[in-house]
């Protein structure tokens, strides 16, 4: 688990957040303390598009059943 101050958030946040992006975990302290964990956040946009059977809407077409 990396581990970043609340000022590495403040000053290079681009570097923790790549961090996150890569699925790293990354505990952030204040003052020396634990303070927070953040995850990445796992979106619709994210997960492999559901494809329509294409070859299945052409055999329904030929045939002319719906």
């Amino acid at each position: 688990m990396k581990t970043a101050s609340v000022g590495d958030l403040r000053d290079q946040f681009s570097l923790v957040e790549k961090w996150i992006e890569a699925g790293e975990s990354v505990e952030i302290t204040r003052s020396g303390k634990p303070f927070a964990r953040p995850a990445p956040v796992t979106s619709r946009e994210q997960t492999a598009p559901k494809w329509p059977d294409f070859l299945a809407r052409m055999r329904e077409d030929s045939s002319g059943e719906k």
